[in-house]
């Protein structure tokens, strides 16, 4: 039998062109494109699971699975990602 203990919860941050007005993070994804984080990698696969688990369909624009490339794309106006917050710092 296993026991099974917490270490670290990894959050995610939204993040959107400066030039972007709105503040709910859900329609934000829901209603511009998405600059996916690769679905193959863990923390895709966890970006993947939270739009499936509050139902919400994105538009991909662009699928990338270096995290500065994507952060590129989005300051460039392509569209919003998910990310982990550790991978930005």
């Amino acid at each position: 039998e296993l026991s099974v203990q917490v270490i670290r919860r990894e959050p995610f941050v939204l993040i959107v062109p400066a030039d972007l007005e709105g503040d709910d993070p859900l329609q934000l994804l829901a209603s511009h494109p998405h600059v996916r984080y690769d679905r193959n990698s863990f923390g895709g696969r966890l970006v993947t699971r939270f739009l499936r688990e509050q139902q919400i369909d994105v538009q991909v624009a662009l699928e990338l699975d270096e995290l500065e490339a994507i952060v590129k794309m989005v300051e460039c106006g392509l569209g919003v990602s998910l990310l982990p917050e550790a991978g930005l710092w």
